[in-house]
């Protein structure tokens, strides 16, 4: 796909979004958020474009450092408000996807924060691995928590059980809740995945069907799995590419990254030529103990990727696998039924 970056100053892409009617691309960095319409071309086989965008004034936002972000849409999936994960993968705000840019420059901080309302939910810290130094890094919306019928974020609003769905550094996906004290404080409801590959920013995304869809980025591979944990498939994405970020539609599967690999561990042959009884055993501790080593230093090295080689980064639209495509056509038939019923 041809994309417009946004600006002339360094940009660098932490989070990436979509919408479910395949309109828009949002993208997030360290402190922004930027939206862009998805122009298809005239022919079959061209290529499509974006232009990014400043996105949304969400002054509940101003100053605060942008791990991930995801879209939050009413039923038809035409009308969308955003989630932004911030304060180190211990909190999320909701924040409106559209604003009148043409008064923005003409009124105070004050007077938007009354004008864009927002909300935010504190994420509890007591689950994660303190032996592992474990963190959220990135979100989704289950594809059955629909918007409420007021398009803003509204302050009063309670997200429902399982709604939120999240990923750890530890390679753990789980789906939160608002706590029996206090609605406003989101705590671990069910795990649908465990792996021993980290899940990073931008990673997680959801289609119509209950169908959570999650990167590792280590493999280049898509896992997808149903409200359950029940795993549906997995795809591997094309080599050549660090695949960093996905989200998805009704139709397509977009998946950003920069062109290379990942650089290799200097001391892995180090370790494998030790050899004698018990070396794999010995490898895979090693591995075990240093998971969020590795996440840290994958993610750094492909931070840098995107800061010096900006030309490299690219943005591919994947058809979805006939199996999701399936799924989602059986959920769009079931849900006419009860439409009609």
């Amino acid at each position: 796909m041809n994309v417009g970056w946004p600006g002339d100053s360094p940009f660098i892409p932490k989070s990436l979004s979509c919408d479910p009617e395949g309109n828009h691309i949002i993208i997030g960095d360290d402190f922004g958020i930027y939206v862009g319409k998805l122009e298809k071309p005239g022919w079959q086989n061209g290529d499509w474009t974006v232009d990014l965008m400043d996105g949304p004034a969400c002054i509940a936002m101003e100053g605060k450092s942008i791990l991930d972000v995801t879209t939050f849409c009413n039923i038809e999936g035409r009308e969308c408000s955003l989630f932004a994960l911030h304060r180190s993968g211990m909190a999320v705000t909701w924040c409106p996807l559209k604003s009148d840019k043409t008064s923005l420059d003409h009124v105070s901080r004050e007077v938007l924060a009354q004008r864009y309302e927002s909300k935010t939910w504190r994420i509890t810290e007591e689950w994660l691995s303190d032996a592992n130094d474990e963190k959220v890094k990135s979100i989704a919306i289950e594809s059955g928590c629909r918007h409420p019928e007021k398009m803003e974020p509204n302050p009063r609003y309670n997200l429902p059980d399982n709604c939120m769905i999240v990923g750890t550094t530890k390679g753990r996906v789980i789906t939160l809740q608002g706590s029996a004290d206090d609605r406003d404080t989101l705590v671990p409801s069910h795990v649908l995945f465990q792996r021993a590959e980290p899940s990073s920013s931008g990673s997680l995304s959801d289609l119509p069907g209950g169908v959570t869809l999650a990167l590792w980025y280590e493999n280049g591979l898509i896992s997808a799995v149903d409200e359950n944990g029940n795993q549906i498939g997995e795809w591997t994405l094309p080599e050549g590419v660090i695949w960093l970020m996905i989200c998805s539609n009704v139709d397509h599967i977009y998946a950003l990254g920069v062109r290379g690999k990942l650089e290799e561990d200097p001391h892995e042959e180090e370790r494998e030529a030790e050899g004698g009884v018990g070396a794999e055993h010995g490898k895979e501790q090693h591995h075990e103990s240093s998971d969020e080593t590795r996440e840290e230093a994958g993610s750094a090295a492909s931070e840098r990727r995107l800061k010096e080689n900006s030309e490299l980064v690219v943005l591919h639209r994947f058809q979805l696998p006939p199996l999701l495509r399936q799924r989602i056509d059986g959920a769009a038939a079931e849900a006419d039924l009860e439409g009609r019923a």
